[in-house]
């Protein structure tokens, strides 16, 4: 990437990987009109270091007071573990200015469209999968936009087994954010949209990110 005239493209989509991203590069890329798409531990890369292209953070597991289970911090990429009771709570954070949550071994969630985003056209809602440990706290309005968020608690499980402690801190959380940078835009999936090739009705979804994005810069 480094090397790449990446001018030659309109979209960048970074896969579910840890490795880490030519940060200048990319930044390049979004400033200069581009999309980036990010799926998944892409975010971790995206959302880190003193000036990060998605202004979120994973979060610690609500509650934990223990200080030494949070010695995996030393780049500074990830929070205070947040839990929103209401919808109410949750647009209140946005508004203003330890150790990791439980893995999920894989439960099918609830996520809800903001209607007004260009890129929830064709969804009020979806299915997501949910897997992994990683929970990111939404984009505040002044940074950008949280296109899907996780249902509240009572409505977030439509299959599988989930702990009650995930089932809180994970309500009202992004699935789906959008944030500008420059004249382009970073589209970040908190879940893999592509996981197992088997999640149809997220297909739209990632088309939504990858065509209608570069034809709404201004939005």
């Amino acid at each position: 990437l480094p090397s790449a005239d990446l001018a030659l493209y309109d979209v960048l989509i970074v896969p579910d990987m840890q490795d880490s991203l030519p940060m200048e590069a990319v930044r390049t890329f979004a400033e200069n009109g581009g999309v980036i798409v990010g799926l998944e531990r892409a975010l971790v890369a995206l959302s880190s270091g003193d000036d990060p292209l998605l202004a979120t953070k994973r979060e610690y597991v609500a509650g934990e007071e223990d200080d030494s289970s949070k010695e995996d911090d030393e780049d500074g990429s990830r929070a205070d573990g947040l839990i929103f009771e209401t919808e109410e709570e949750y647009a209140a954070y946005i508004q203003d200015h330890s150790r990791s949550p439980e893995d999920i071994p894989g439960v099918l969630a609830r996520a809800e469209a903001d209607p007004n985003h260009w890129l929830a056209s064709g969804y009020d809602a979806t299915t997501v999968m949910v897997t992994g440990r990683d929970i990111y706290r939404p984009l505040n309005l002044e940074d950008g936009k949280n296109v899907f968020t996780f249902a509240g608690k009572d409505d977030l499980l439509m299959s599988g087994y989930l702990w009650e402690e995930n089932r809180r801190q994970l309500a009202h959380k992004p699935f789906v954010m959008a944030q500008p940078v420059g004249d382009g835009v970073v589209i970040g999936f908190t879940q893999d949209p592509t996981l197992r090739a088997f999640m149809d009705g997220l297909n739209l979804l990632l088309v939504n990110a990858v065509l209608l994005g570069p034809a709404n810069m201004d939005q």
